[in-house]
């Protein structure tokens, strides 16, 4: 009988390969013609890398509740004159966001020490407003990156997990944006309680910017910092309906994480399954 799951070892494929590529290729081709995000807020990067073959399959869903989003910048002409005023919005939002990550392992050592990972990542958010229906906040963000290993240090009952990693996100017509960051774990036992941090330059937000003649190539970056807390922990279970993996995590994101929020928190889940080990 056809098996619509590719059994690798003890394990299998929660979802066929082919659904993962396809996956890919549409967020990606989304991305590509219309960007929407420049940012992401979910990262369950809990540290410690996958082993060569190992691919990690993750659903995210999480979100936040917004206060008004206070004074923020407009742009209109008015005689071939660009001005800015300032609009007052006063809505409170509620966010939600839905993310589709893969990564797969590559080495299991060097060059840093531990191995390689790489892996997309796609996030995409909703929002909604009392008075509003439910909405697509733009086109998901797609970003890609690699994770470099450090050796483990072994303290106390547990193993010592971290990594290093660079990658960009796809952005606007003009530029993309570009990060870099550090995560760290402790494993001990079915449990890994981690941190991890990034520094991202920004693409530039066209939407932000006047219609004029060097619309596609004038740059407006910023730094954005995120910090994300959680822990990820091994069920233990090994079957195709129940995950390898819950990692709820709570993120900062600082500054300019909106126009006129400078601090945006967000909580998330993590459900996911660890393929081919």
């Amino acid at each position: 009988m056809y098996n619509p799951f590719i059994i690798i070892g003890r394990n299998r494929f929660s979802m066929p390969l082919s659904a993962v590529l396809k996956t890919f290729i549409i967020c990606s081709a989304t991305v590509l013609l219309i960007p929407g995000c420049l940012i992401t807020t979910q990262s369950f990067n809990h540290g410690k890398l996958l082993n060569p073959g190992e691919r990690l399959l993750t659903h995210g869903i999480g979100g936040r509740y917004s206060a008004p989003t206070g004074l923020r910048d407009q742009f209109y002409d008015s005689a071939e004159i660009t001005r800015v005023r300032r609009v007052y919005n006063s809505k409170r939002y509620n966010w939600a966001t839905y993310t589709f990550d893969y990564r797969v392992g590559i080495l299991r050592k060097y060059p840093f020490g531990k191995g390689l990972e790489t892996g997309f990542h796609c996030e995409m958010a909703l929002r909604r407003s009392p008075s509003d229906d439910i909405r697509l906040y733009g086109p998901p963000a797609l970003e890609f990156d690699t994770r470099f290993g450090l050796n483990d240090i072994t303290i106390g009952p547990g193993i010592f997990h971290h990594n290093v990693n660079a990658g960009w996100i796809v952005g606007y017509w003009v530029d993309n944006g570009w990060f870099g960051g550090y995560a760290a774990g402790w494993e001990i036992e079915r449990f890994i309680p981690y941190i991890s941090t990034r520094i991202l330059l920004t693409a530039t937000n066209v939407s932000d910017q006047p219609i004029t003649n060097d619309f596609f190539t004038r740059h407006n970056r910023k730094v954005v910092g995120r910090i994300n807390l959680g822990c990820s922990y091994r069920l233990p279970f090994n079957t195709s309906v129940v995950p390898d993996m819950l990692t709820p995590e709570i993120s900062f994101t600082f500054p300019n994480y909106a126009n006129a929020q400078q601090v945006g928190v967000n909580a998330a889940i993590g459900i996911r399954w660890i393929l081919g080990q």
